[in-house]
């Protein structure tokens, strides 16, 4: 959600996209509403549709990551699946700006109209998610309960930069080549996981490690390697360390590496400690 809120190609097109529908008026508004009236409606229409759009197709993506390779199928799922709230978006609308009754019927009969626009929406989102360089979000609010450290305080809001050379990324399929942002241990499997998606890859920990090449992370579990811009902040619960990532995956440090990650992440003289 961060990176779409901070993309000016997804606020451009929503932008034109009210204006377009505030200045040409379907469906009937510009017979029911002057301009500005019918910009709010639409400004208000778009917003709640298109909020209920890419939160379920965001969600969508995070749940389906282990079953599903392609990131454009699981945001495709969500945003389906989001043509029921919006519905009731419209439904309650139309009530409250004309006095249109929203009944079972009615709401059943928009849905159809709906799923179309579900889809452009999630096209949207896809492209906005998936460009080169956009996904390194560089720092995010930590978080529920987890104190700050230096990764989730100032800095700019996105970095973009060069991709490093990452031979690691080469096994992986090529909707799901991304910046890497985590590497964890599943029995005999690595999964690796990057702003594009998630894959479960027949490697051993040890030998993964060997090809995150220039990418900047570090290990901090004998089963955990992480990106640095990918961390939001840090807990410490009876004394055990972990790190919390920007989609709030808490994920443990070991004793081997916390001096390690302390200097990294967590200011000197700033420690604090929050039991969950």
């Amino acid at each position: 959600m961060q990176i779409l809120a901070r993309s000016p190609r997804l606020w451009l097109t929503f932008g034109a996209v009210v204006l377009l529908f505030a200045v040409t008026g379907p469906y009937g508004s510009a017979e029911r509403l002057a301009f500005v009236p019918r910009l709010g409606y639409w400004l208000l229409l778009h917003a709640g549709a298109w909020s209920f759009a890419l939160l379920f197709s965001v969600i969508a993506d995070v749940m389906l990551q282990a079953r599903l390779g392609s990131m454009f199928l699981r945001m495709l799922i969500g945003s389906v699946a989001a043509t029921l709230p919006i519905g009731l978006v419209i439904g309650l609308l139309e009530w409250s700006w004309f006095g249109v009754p929203l009944t079972l019927p009615r709401y059943l009969q928009a849905l159809p109209t709906i799923l179309p626009l579900s889809g452009i929406f999630c096209v949207i989102s896809y492209l906005a998610m998936s460009g080169d360089g956009v996904a390194n979000v560089a720092t995010a609010g930590p978080a529920t309960g987890a104190a700050s450290g230096p990764a989730a305080e100032g800095g700019p809001a996105a970095r973009v930069s060069a991709r490093p050379f990452v031979p690691l990324l080469d096994r992986l399929k090529p909707g799901n080549r991304g910046p890497l942002q985590h590497i964890s241990v599943e029995d005999h499997y690595s999964r690796i996981r990057t702003a594009r998606g998630s894959e479960l890859i027949l490697l051993r920990f040890s030998d993964a490690l060997r090809e995150t090449g220039d990418a900047d992370g570090l290990q901090v579990h004998r089963s955990h390697w992480v990106a640095r811009e990918f961390v939001a902040g840090y807990r410490s619960t009876n004394g055990r360390l972990s790190l919390v990532l920007l989609d709030g995956t808490d994920v443990p440090v070991s004793r081997a590496h916390a001096d390690t990650v302390r200097s990294q992440f967590i200011r000197a003289g700033n420690e604090k400690t929050r039991a969950d």
